[in-house]
C-alpha cells in the first residue's frame, strides 16, 4: 500500500479511533440507565464494509473481544444489499454476542454516495431484559437461557432512521425497567454519530482511499502482533485457578489453561476446564475469547489500538460443553463473574514467560443489585446497581489502583446516584487498610460498603473469590478475599455470596470488596513508602512490620535499626546468637485467639528489643515453627531464643522489669507463653565445608524421656544433624539446673542444626534423612519433635 500517503494514513487512523471514542461519548451522555451512564458498561467500534473490526473505543474488553466476531455473525443474517441508510440491527443472543442476554449489540451500515463503506457498532449492558430475576443475572435456580429473559436473534430495530415500533413493543412487554427503551435509542444515537464521522472521512479522502487505509490498518496491526509474539519464547505454559462455586452447596469450577506460543500466534487451550453448570453463570466462547484476547494484547501490544488484524493471531480451543464453551441454551446471565478468572488465568500463564509485563490478580467480583416494585422517588419499579469494586493487582512498576475494576474497566457508581435510584441509605464506603496484597509494589486496596434498606426489596449479589484470594506474583502476597453478609433487624446474620435475598427496613448489608495481589517481595519495598502508606491509613503498623519488615518509631518515622533486624531474618545466620559458653532461654508462645497479628507485631518489633537491654542478656532471635520429618508438634507456633551471658542476672532483670512500661505484664502475654526453659550448651560441631550466606532458618530437635540421654546418643544426634544437606553447624543443649519455673521442662535436651541451604535441608527431611535417628531415639524410650524454625527476626543485640 505504498500509494497511501503516510500523513493521510495517520490522520485517517486517528479519525477512526476518534469516531469510536465520540460514539462512546454520545452513548454515555444520552443513556438513561446507571449501568451505562455511571457504570460505563458499554463499548463502541468501527468496521469496514467486509465486517472487519478496524477501531474501537477504550471500554469493556468483554464486549470488544467478542464484537469482532459478533458483527460477522449478525451480518450473515443481513448480507450486503439487505441493509440501507438509517437501518440498525440488534441482537442479544448469548451464543452470537458477548455471552449473556442483557448485552444488546447494535449494527448500523455506513454509506457514502450510495456505496457501503463500513459499519458503526456498539454494545450496551441493559439493566433488565426480563426473566425470572430482576436484572436478568441470577445464578441460583437458573438452568437455561429461556429463564433469563427475552432473547433476540439479529433483527431490525430501525428502518431508514425510524424505530420499528413492533419490536420495541415486544421488548417493552418483557422488561421490568423502561430505561431499556431509552438506552436502545441512545445506542442508535451513538451509531448515528459514528455514521456521520465515517462519512466525513469518506468525503474528505474518498471512499477508495478510506477503504485502502482500513485494509492497511489491519495489515500493519497483524504484522505488529506477529512480531510481538515472535519475541516471546516458544513453548507451552500451564496455569490453573478455580471459581469458588456456582451457588450454595456447589463444587468449585476448575479453570485449566495450556497456552502455546508458536510461529507468530498464541493458542489458548482450555481442555481440562470443568463442564458447564446448571446455573446462570456459564461463559460462552465469545466471552472466553474476549478476555483471552484482552490479557494477551495487554502483554504483547499494550499501546496499540485493537482490531481484527491483532485478533487473528490468537486462537481459542475450548471443548464444547465445557464451562468456558457451553452448549447453546446454557444459562449465563452472571457470566461477568468469570471475567477476572479467565483474564487472570491467561495472565498466570504469561507470567511464566514475561513476568515483568503482567499484573497480579485483582480483587474478585462484587456486584450487588437491589430491586423493588415501587420507588418512593418516581412511583415506578426500580432496579439499581450497588457496585462495590475493590483493588487492582500490582505491576512491576506501580501499586495497584484502589476501587477500580480490572479487567472489565468498570467504575464504582457514585453513592449519590445509587441513593437517588433506590431507597437505600449507604452508611459507609471507605478504603480498608491491609486489604491489599503486600509486595515491592502492593495491590490496590479494597473497600467496605454498608447499605441500610429503607423499604422492602430484593437484594441480588454475586460475591466471588471468597475461597481463593487474589494471588500475588514474583513473591507478592495475595490480597484479602471479598466477603458479604446481611444483618437482619431481628438479629439473624446471613453470609452473602451468590443468590438473592428479601430485605426490609432496618436490615443492613455489608460488602468487603477485597484487594489486589502484590508484586515482588514485600521486604524489597522502600521503607519510606511503607511509612507513607501507614500515614495515609492504607497499611497498619502491624502489617508494616509483619508483611513489609518495616518498624516505625512512635512518631511514624522509619526505625532503621529495628527494620534491619526484621528484614534481616530472610538471610539470618542463626548461629550468631548461640555463642560458646552461653545459656539459652527458650520461650515458645501461642497468641490468644484474634490477637496473633498485634501480638507478633509487638513481640518482634518491641518486646525482644526491650529484653536484650537487660544486663546478662546478650542477644535474641524469634522464629515461626512447624513440625517436620514426620513428627508431631502440638505446642506453640512461635519460638524466641535469648542468649544468657549470666542466667541469674538475666532472670533477676526480667523479674525486676515485669509489670513496668519496659516489660508490661498483660493477660495476653502471660497466657501466651507455653514453654520457658533455660538450656546449657553441651556440644557444638561444624561441618568441614564453608558456610554459605545465612539461610534464615534452623532445625530444632527436642528430646524428652525418662531415661538418661547419654553422651553416645547425643553424639549420634549431633552427627545425624550435621550430615543433613545444607547444615553447617549442629549444637546440643541440656536443660539447666537453674529454671524460672518449678515444672519439668517439656524437652530435657534440645539440638539445633543451622542451615544455609533451606531447600536442600527440607528435601532431605521429606526423603526421611532423620528416620534412623528418630528410630534409635524411639527404641531408647525417647519422644522427639523435629521443628523447622523460620526466622522472623535477625539477631537482636543490645544497643549499649
Amino acid at each position: 500500500m505504498s500509494t497511501i500517503d503516510p500523513v493521510t494514513f495517520s490522520v485517517v487512523w486517528g479519525g477512526l479511533l476518534s469516531t469510536a471514542a465520540e460514539m462512546g461519548s454520545t452513548l454515555l451522555r444520552t443513556a438513561y440507565s446507571m449501568t451505562v451512564r455511571e457504570g460505563s458498561d458499554f463499548s463502541t467500534g468501527v468496521f469496514d464494509a467486509e465486517g472487519n473490526m478496524i477501531a474501537q473505543g477504550d471500554y469493556s474488553p468483554g464486549h470488544l473481544g467478542s464484537m469482532a466476531f459478533t458483527v460477522r455473525e449478525m451480518l450473515a443474517y443481513y448480507p450486503k444489499g439487505s441493509l440501507g441508510p438509517g437501518d440498525a440491527v440488534i441482537c442479544n443472543d448469548p451464543t452470537i454476542g458477548s455471552g449473556h442476554l442483557p448485552d444488546f449489540f447494535m449494527v448500523t451500515p455506513v454509506f457514502h454516495e450510495g456505496e457501503l463503506i463500513g459499519y458503526a457498532v456498539n454494545i450496551a449492558h441493559h439493566m433488565d431484559v426480563g426473566g425470572s430475576a430482576p436484572g436478568s443475572e441470577e445464578v441460583v435456580g437458573i438452568a437455561e437461557t429461556c429463564q433469563e429473559g427475552i432473547r433476540l436473534m439479529p433483527v431490525l430495530l430501525y428502518k431508514a432512521g425510524e424505530p420499528i415500533k413492533e419490536v420495541f413493543r415486544i421488548i417493552e412487554g418483557n422488561v421490568r425497567i423502561k430505561d431499556v427503551l431509552g438506552d436502545l435509542h441512545a445506542q442508535y444515537a451513538a451509531n448515528t454519530t459514528g455514521v456521520a464521522r465515517m462519512q466525513a472521512l469518506a468525503r474528505q479522502y474518498g471512499a477508495e482511499q478510506l477503504a485502502a487505509c482500513m485494509s492497511e490498518i489491519l495489515a500493519r496491526s497483524h504484522q505488529a502482533m506477529v512480531e510481538a509474539i515472535a519475541e516471546l519464547p516458544k513453548g507451552t505454559y500451564h496455569f490453573h485457578d478455580v471459581l469458588d462455586d456456582v451457588g450454595p452447596d456447589t463444587d468449585p469450577v476448575p479453570f485449566v489453561l495450556a497456552l502455546t506460543v508458536d510461529d507468530g500466534r498464541i493458542v489458548c487451550d482450555w481442555t481440562g476446564t470443568g463442564p458447564q453448570r446448571p446455573a446462570g453463570i456459564n461463559a460462552y466462547l465469545q466471552y472466553t475469547r474476549s478476555y483471552c484476547i484482552a490479557a494477551i494484547k495487554a502483554v504483547t501490544l499494550p499501546k496499540s489500538p485493537q482490531n481484527y488484524g491483532i485478533i487473528r493471531c490468537i486462537e481459542i480451543v475450548a471443548p464444547k460443553g465445557s464451562y468456558v464453551n457451553p452448549h447453546p441454551g446454557a444459562a449465563s446471565g452472571a457470566r461477568a463473574v468469570n471475567a477476572n478468572r479467565i483474564y487472570e488465568v491467561v495472565m498466570g500463564a504469561l507470567a511464566q514467560i514475561v513476568p515483568d509485563r503482567v499484573i497480579a490478580a485483582s480483587s474478585g467480583f462484587c456486584n450487588p443489585k437491589v430491586s423493588g416494585t415501587l420507588s418512593p422517588y418516581t412511583g415506578k419499579p426500580f432496579l439499581a446497581w450497588m457496585s462495590a469494586i475493590g483493588g487492582v493487582g500490582a505491576h512491576r512498576h506501580r501499586d495497584g489502583q484502589e476501587a477500580t475494576t480490572s479487567p472489565t474497566n468498570g467504575t464504582n457508581t457514585p453513592v449519590e446516584v445509587q441513593e437517588m435510584n433506590a431507597p437505600v441509605f449507604i452508611e459507609r464506603m471507605e478504603l480498608i487498610p491491609d486489604t491489599a496484597g503486600a509486595g515491592r509494589f502492593r495491590g490496590g486496596l479494597g473497600i467496605v460498603k454498608t447499605y441500610r434498606f429503607l423499604q422492602p426489596m430484593t437484594l441480588l449479589a454475586k460475591v466471588e473469590r471468597t475461597d481463593c484470594p487474589p494471588w500475588g506474583i514474583n513473591g507478592g502476597l495475595p490480597g484479602l478475599s471479598p466477603a458479604g453478609r446481611i444483618e437482619y433487624a431481628d438479629g439473624r446474620e446471613v453470609k452473602m455470596k451468590k443468590g438473592q435475598w428479601s430485605v426490609a427496613p432496618g436490615d443492613v448489608a455489608h460488602i468487603l470488596s477485597g484487594g489486589g495481589g502484590g508484586y515482588g517481595d514485600p521486604f524489597d519495598r522502600d521503607p519510606e513508602r511503607v511509612a507513607d502508606d501507614v500515614r495515609q491509613g492504607y497499611v497498619s503498623r502491624e502489617s508494616a512490620s509483619l508483611d513489609y519488615g518495616v518498624v516505625l518509631a512512635d512518631g511514624g518515622e522509619v526505625d532503621a535499626v529495628r527494620t534491619a533486624v526484621v528484614r534481616g531474618a530472610r538471610h539470618a545466620a542463626t548461629e550468631a546468637l548461640q555463642q560458646p559458653g552461653q545459656d539459652l532461654y527458650l520461650v515458645m508462645t501461642r497468641p490468644l485467639d484474634g490477637q496473633e497479628r498485634s501480638f507478633n507485631h509487638w513481640y518482634s518489633s518491641r518486646h525482644v528489643h526491650d529484653l536484650v537491654e537487660i544486663p546478662g542478656i546478650t542477644g535474641a532471635q524469634r522464629f515461626r515453627v512447624r513440625a517436620a520429618a514426620g513428627t508431631q508438634h502440638e505446642g506453640s507456633p512461635y519460638l524466641a531464643l535469648y542468649a544468657f551471658e549470666n542466667a541469674r542476672k538475666a532472670v533477676d532483670g526480667i523479674v525486676a522489669r515485669r509489670g513496668t512500661e519496659h516489660l508490661p505484664s498483660t493477660d495476653a502475654l502471660d497466657r501466651s507463653a507455653t514453654i520457658a526453659v533455660i538450656y546449657s550448651p553441651t556440644d557444638a560441631r561444624r561441618s568441614a565445608r564453608a558456610a554459605k550466606r545465612g539461610g534464615g532458618a534452623m532445625l530444632m530437635l527436642g528430646v524428652r524421656g525418662s531415661a538418661a540421654f547419654d553422651a553416645g546418643l547425643e553424639d549420634q544426634a549431633v552427627t545425624s544433624l550435621l550430615a543433613l544437606p545444607g547444615v553447617h553447624l549442629a549444637q546440643a543443649y541440656r536443660a539447666s539446673d537453674f529454671q524460672t519455673k518449678e515444672v519439668p521442662p517439656r524437652y530435657s535436651q534440645v539440638l539445633f542444626a543451622h542451615v544455609d541451604d533451606p531447600d536442600a535441608t527440607l528435601r532431605a527431611l521429606e526423603e526421611g534423612a532423620l528416620k534412623p535417628l528418630l528410630a534409635t531415639l524411639g527404641a531408647g524410650g525417647f519422644d522427639a519433635s523435629v521443628l523447622w524454625c523460620e526466622a522472623l527476626t535477625d539477631r537482636v543485640a543490645a544497643t549499649a
